[in-house]
């Protein structure tokens, strides 16, 4: 359990795991990329529980990639996003 302002809310927290992805493009003719990499996220829901309506969110993400363009060296790519959507009325 926890509050949101005068809100009682249960506390769900919440896992991805950890996935991974390959994404084989060719952004324009004869021009090959592939982009490999993973990501995880997790956090925290507030649910009102008197109407159920969600109070708030928070979230972390993180994705690790390396992008192959071409004959150049592969590029390293660390993307971290922090998230906070809260209920408005």
């Amino acid at each position: 359990m926890s509050r949101i302002g005068s809100q009682d809310c249960a506390l769900v927290r919440f896992d991805s795991g950890e996935s991974g992805f390959v994404m084989l493009m060719e952004p324009m003719p004869d021009m090959e990329m592939t982009v490999k990499g993973g990501s995880h996220y997790w956090g925290d829901l507030f649910i009102n529980v008197d109407d159920y309506w969600v109070e708030k969110v928070t979230f972390k993400e993180l994705v690790l990639t390396e992008m192959t363009f071409g004959e150049n060296p592969p590029m390293s790519v660390v993307i971290k996003r922090l998230g906070t959507i809260t209920r408005t009325d």
